[in-house]
Protein backbone atom coordinates (compact mmCIF):
# COMPACT_ATOMS: atom_id res chain seq x y z
CA UNK A 1 0.00 0.00 0.00
CA UNK A 2 1.47 3.36 -1.00
CA UNK A 3 0.94 6.61 0.81
CA UNK A 4 -1.56 8.86 -0.87
CA UNK A 5 -0.36 12.40 -1.45
CA UNK A 6 -1.76 14.99 0.88
CA UNK A 7 -4.14 17.42 -0.89
CA UNK A 8 -2.08 20.36 0.31
CA UNK A 9 1.21 19.08 -1.08
CA UNK A 10 0.53 20.31 -4.62
CA UNK A 11 -0.60 23.72 -3.37
CA UNK A 12 2.49 24.06 -1.19
CA UNK A 13 4.72 23.12 -4.10
CA UNK A 14 2.96 25.65 -6.32
CA UNK A 15 3.34 28.41 -3.73
CA UNK A 16 7.02 27.55 -3.31
CA UNK A 17 7.58 27.60 -7.06
CA UNK A 18 5.81 30.95 -7.39
CA UNK A 19 7.79 32.43 -4.49
CA UNK A 20 11.06 31.28 -6.05
CA UNK A 21 10.10 32.99 -9.30
CA UNK A 22 8.82 36.22 -7.74
CA UNK A 23 11.57 36.75 -5.17
CA UNK A 24 14.38 37.71 -7.58
CA UNK A 25 11.98 39.90 -9.57
CA UNK A 26 11.20 41.73 -6.34
CA UNK A 27 14.83 41.98 -5.30
CA UNK A 28 16.24 43.42 -8.55
CA UNK A 29 14.16 46.65 -8.74
CA UNK A 30 14.62 47.21 -5.02
CA UNK A 31 18.40 47.07 -5.44
CA UNK A 32 18.14 49.55 -8.32
CA UNK A 33 16.00 51.89 -6.19
CA UNK A 34 18.45 51.65 -3.30
CA UNK A 35 21.38 52.52 -5.58
CA UNK A 36 19.54 55.50 -7.11
CA UNK A 37 18.69 56.88 -3.68
CA UNK A 38 22.31 56.50 -2.61
CA UNK A 39 23.40 58.54 -5.64
CA UNK A 40 20.85 61.24 -4.81
CA UNK A 41 22.08 61.52 -1.23
CA UNK A 42 25.68 61.75 -2.40
CA UNK A 43 24.78 64.36 -5.04
CA UNK A 44 23.04 66.55 -2.50
CA UNK A 45 25.99 66.33 -0.13
CA UNK A 46 28.39 67.27 -2.93
CA UNK A 47 26.18 70.19 -3.96
CA UNK A 48 26.12 71.61 -0.44
CA UNK A 49 29.89 71.30 -0.09
CA UNK A 50 30.81 72.75 -3.49
CA UNK A 51 28.14 75.40 -4.20
CA UNK A 52 29.72 78.88 -4.22
CA UNK A 53 26.94 81.17 -5.45
CA UNK A 54 23.46 81.95 -4.22
CA UNK A 55 21.54 78.75 -3.62
CA UNK A 56 18.20 78.31 -5.39
CA UNK A 57 16.50 77.04 -2.24
CA UNK A 58 16.77 78.06 1.40
CA UNK A 59 19.22 75.83 3.27
CA UNK A 60 16.56 74.55 5.66
CA UNK A 61 14.43 73.31 2.75
CA UNK A 62 17.42 71.64 1.11
CA UNK A 63 18.45 70.06 4.41
CA UNK A 64 14.95 68.69 4.93
CA UNK A 65 14.92 67.23 1.43
CA UNK A 66 18.28 65.58 2.04
CA UNK A 67 17.04 64.04 5.30
CA UNK A 68 13.89 62.72 3.62
CA UNK A 69 15.88 61.10 0.81
CA UNK A 70 18.40 59.67 3.29
CA UNK A 71 15.56 58.14 5.34
CA UNK A 72 14.08 56.61 2.18
CA UNK A 73 17.52 55.22 1.30
CA UNK A 74 17.88 53.54 4.70
CA UNK A 75 14.39 52.04 4.40
CA UNK A 76 15.18 50.81 0.89
CA UNK A 77 18.31 49.10 2.22
CA UNK A 78 16.28 47.23 4.83
CA UNK A 79 13.64 46.13 2.32
CA UNK A 80 16.29 45.16 -0.24
CA UNK A 81 18.10 43.03 2.34
CA UNK A 82 14.84 41.32 3.28
CA UNK A 83 13.98 40.65 -0.37
CA UNK A 84 17.44 39.26 -1.02
CA UNK A 85 17.30 36.96 2.00
CA UNK A 86 13.84 35.83 0.96
CA UNK A 87 15.11 35.06 -2.54
CA UNK A 88 17.90 32.95 -1.07
CA UNK A 89 15.58 31.17 1.34
CA UNK A 90 13.02 30.10 -1.25
CA UNK A 91 15.71 28.71 -3.51
CA UNK A 92 16.32 31.49 -6.01
CA UNK A 93 19.85 31.48 -7.36
CA UNK A 94 22.14 28.54 -6.69
CA UNK A 95 20.28 25.31 -5.95
CA UNK A 96 23.33 23.05 -5.82
CA UNK A 97 25.15 22.38 -2.56
CA UNK A 98 28.17 24.60 -2.03
CA UNK A 99 30.29 25.99 0.78
CA UNK A 100 28.04 28.26 2.84
CA UNK A 101 29.20 30.83 5.39
CA UNK A 102 27.29 29.91 8.56
CA UNK A 103 27.46 33.41 10.02
CA UNK A 104 25.97 34.99 6.90
CA UNK A 105 23.27 32.32 6.70
CA UNK A 106 22.40 32.93 10.36
CA UNK A 107 22.17 36.69 9.79
CA UNK A 108 19.90 36.16 6.78
CA UNK A 109 17.65 33.86 8.82
CA UNK A 110 17.48 36.43 11.61
CA UNK A 111 16.49 39.11 9.11
CA UNK A 112 13.65 36.92 7.85
CA UNK A 113 12.44 35.94 11.31
CA UNK A 114 12.85 39.23 13.16
CA UNK A 115 9.32 40.40 12.31
CA UNK A 116 8.07 37.66 14.62
CA UNK A 117 10.38 38.49 17.53
CA UNK A 118 8.63 40.82 20.03
CA UNK A 119 10.29 44.21 20.49
CA UNK A 120 10.73 43.59 24.22
CA UNK A 121 12.68 40.35 23.66
CA UNK A 122 16.46 40.72 23.83
CA UNK A 123 18.53 38.96 21.19
CA UNK A 124 22.05 37.81 22.01
CA UNK A 125 24.44 36.59 19.30
CA UNK A 126 27.70 34.72 19.76
CA UNK A 127 29.30 33.85 16.42
CA UNK A 128 32.07 31.38 17.00
CA UNK A 129 34.88 30.68 14.55
CA UNK A 130 33.24 27.96 12.48
CA UNK A 131 34.09 26.55 9.04
CA UNK A 132 31.64 26.69 6.12
CA UNK A 133 29.17 23.87 5.64
CA UNK A 134 28.28 22.21 2.34
CA UNK A 135 24.59 22.65 1.60
CA UNK A 136 22.04 24.55 -0.46
CA UNK A 137 22.12 28.07 1.08
CA UNK A 138 18.34 28.44 1.16
CA UNK A 139 17.94 25.18 3.06
CA UNK A 140 20.18 26.35 5.88
CA UNK A 141 18.54 29.78 6.02
CA UNK A 142 15.06 28.24 6.19
CA UNK A 143 16.06 25.82 8.95
CA UNK A 144 17.54 28.54 11.16
CA UNK A 145 14.60 30.89 10.49
CA UNK A 146 12.15 28.18 11.55
CA UNK A 147 14.07 27.66 14.81
CA UNK A 148 14.16 31.40 15.50
CA UNK A 149 10.41 31.77 14.92
CA UNK A 150 9.82 28.87 17.29
CA UNK A 151 11.87 30.67 19.95
CA UNK A 152 9.94 33.88 19.24
CA UNK A 153 6.64 32.12 19.93
CA UNK A 154 8.10 30.73 23.14
CA UNK A 155 9.10 34.16 24.45
CA UNK A 156 6.10 36.12 23.15
CA UNK A 157 4.38 36.26 26.56
CA UNK A 158 7.44 36.23 28.78
CA UNK A 159 8.55 39.26 30.79
CA UNK A 160 12.26 39.80 30.28
CA UNK A 161 12.27 37.39 27.36
CA UNK A 162 15.58 36.64 25.67
CA UNK A 163 16.80 34.58 22.73
CA UNK A 164 20.45 33.56 22.39
CA UNK A 165 22.01 32.40 19.12
CA UNK A 166 25.38 30.66 19.23
CA UNK A 167 27.53 28.98 16.60
CA UNK A 168 30.46 26.73 17.42
CA UNK A 169 32.58 23.99 15.89
CA UNK A 170 33.59 20.76 17.57
CA UNK A 171 35.11 17.56 16.23
CA UNK A 172 34.45 18.32 12.59
CA UNK A 173 30.87 19.44 13.06
CA UNK A 174 29.21 22.84 13.19
CA UNK A 175 26.55 23.53 15.81
CA UNK A 176 23.94 26.28 15.64
CA UNK A 177 22.14 26.62 18.97
CA UNK A 178 19.10 28.80 19.66
CA UNK A 179 17.97 28.97 23.27
CA UNK A 180 15.29 31.01 24.99
CA UNK A 181 13.84 31.58 28.46
CA UNK A 182 10.19 31.51 27.42
CA UNK A 183 7.32 29.12 27.84
CA UNK A 184 7.69 26.25 25.36
CA UNK A 185 4.80 25.75 22.96
CA UNK A 186 3.69 22.79 20.89
CA UNK A 187 6.11 22.65 17.97
CA UNK A 188 5.59 19.22 16.39
CA UNK A 189 5.18 20.66 12.90
CA UNK A 190 8.20 22.95 13.22
CA UNK A 191 10.37 20.14 14.56
CA UNK A 192 9.36 17.91 11.66
CA UNK A 193 10.18 20.65 9.14
CA UNK A 194 13.58 21.47 10.64
CA UNK A 195 14.48 17.80 11.08
CA UNK A 196 13.69 17.17 7.40
CA UNK A 197 15.77 20.18 6.34
CA UNK A 198 18.66 19.06 8.56
CA UNK A 199 18.55 15.58 7.08
CA UNK A 200 18.91 16.94 3.53
CA UNK A 201 22.10 18.68 4.68
CA UNK A 202 23.50 15.55 6.32
CA UNK A 203 22.81 16.94 9.78
CA UNK A 204 20.58 16.44 12.78
CA UNK A 205 18.20 18.53 14.85
CA UNK A 206 17.46 18.25 18.55
CA UNK A 207 15.09 20.19 20.81
CA UNK A 208 15.06 20.22 24.59
CA UNK A 209 12.18 21.93 26.40
CA UNK A 210 11.59 22.52 30.08
CA UNK A 211 8.39 24.26 31.17
CA UNK A 212 9.23 27.48 32.95
CA UNK A 213 12.86 27.52 31.88
CA UNK A 214 12.59 27.81 28.11
CA UNK A 215 13.94 25.68 25.30
CA UNK A 216 17.19 24.92 23.53
CA UNK A 217 17.25 23.90 19.87
CA UNK A 218 20.42 22.69 18.18
CA UNK A 219 21.19 22.15 14.53
CA UNK A 220 24.28 19.99 13.92
CA UNK A 221 25.92 19.91 10.49
CA UNK A 222 29.12 18.41 9.07
CA UNK A 223 31.74 21.11 8.61
CA UNK A 224 34.17 21.40 5.71
CA UNK A 225 37.70 19.99 6.26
Amino acid sequence: MTDRPHPGDGANAAVGSLAAAVAPELSRPLRALRDRLAVLVESLDNYVMTATGPRPYPWNDLKGLREDIAAAYLESRQVTRLAGDFASAVGAGAICPRAVDVQKATESAMNLAKHGIPANVELFIDHGDVPPVICVPGTLILAIAQILMMAARSTARTDGGAIAVRTRADDGRVYITVSDNGNPVMVDDTCAIVSALAETMGGTFELAQKPGTGASAELSLPGTP
